[in-house]
C-alpha cells in the first residue's frame, strides 16, 4: 500500500500516525446558522372556570408536570421562571436551559410569556399572547398566539414537521393541564 508523505502504518495495526494532511476535527454545518420564524396560534377549551384556569397557568409545580418535556421549572424571580426541558424534533433530540417571564397581565384574561433558552440542537425564543374567555357551554378557552425563533441545528428541520411537533406539543399540555384541573387532590 502507497501512502502519502508522513504517514505510517504497520501490517496489522493499519495506521499508527494520522496524516498529516488529515483534519478530523467535526465539519460545521452549513445549516448550523440556519434560523426559522414561525408564527403558532391555538385555542383549547379546558373544563374549568376561568379564574382556576388562570391560576393553574401561573402554577409552576402544575405546569412542570403539564409541559412535555419538563424536567425543571423553578422561580428566580416575581413572575420569572428558569426552565429545563428535553425536546426532540425528527432526528434532533436535546435538552434546552432557558427562561420565562411573564408580563403585561390582566386577570384572570390575558398575558405574555416571553421565552428564550438554548441547548446542543441550537436556541429558541419568542413572545406568546394568552388569552382566557368564556365559550358557550361552560368551561374556560385559552388562545395562544405565539411568534418563535429557532435557531442552530433545530432550524434544519423542516417547517411542516416543526409546526407539527409544536402542535402535538400544546395538545399534550392542555390535555395534561385538563386533567390536572379535573384532579380533586
Amino acid at each position: 500500500m502507497i501512502l502519502p508523505a508522513g504517514c505510517v502504518s504497520t501490517p496489522r495495526r493499519g495506521l499508527q500516525r494520522p496524516c498529516p494532511w488529515y483534519d478530523s476535527s467535526p465539519r460545521p454545518s452549513h445549516r448550523a446558522k440556519e434560523t426559522r420564524g414561525m408564527k403558532l396560534e391555538g385555542s383549547h377549551d379546558v373544563p374549568a372556570p376561568r379564574q382556576k384556569v388562570w391560576e393553574a397557568f401561573l402554577d409552576p409545580a402544575r405546569l412542570k408536570k403539564a409541559i412535555p418535556g419538563c424536567e425543571k421549572l423553578e422561580a428566580v424571580g416575581p413572575d420569572e421562571y428558569k426552565a429545563t426541558m428535553k425536546v426532540g424534533v425528527g432526528g434532533v433530540k436535546g435538552t434546552f436551559e432557558g427562561k420565562v417571564k411573564i408580563t403585561e397581565q390582566k386577570p384572570p384574561e390575558s398575558y405574555k410569556l416571553a421565552v428564550e433558552g438554548s441547548g446542543g440542537p441550537g436556541f429558541v425564543r419568542g413572545e406568546t399572547v394568552i388569552t382566557l374567555s368564556d365559550p358557550e357551554g361552560g368551561g374556560t378557552r385559552v388562545a395562544y398566539s405565539a411568534d418563535v425563533q429557532v435557531g442552530g441545528l433545530i432550524a434544519s428541520v423542516g417547517q411542516r414537521m416543526l409546526g407539527g411537533v409544536s402542535k402535538m406539543m400544546a395538545d399534550k399540555f392542555f390535555g395534561k393541564m385538563s386533567e390536572l384541573l379535573q384532579d380533586k387532590k
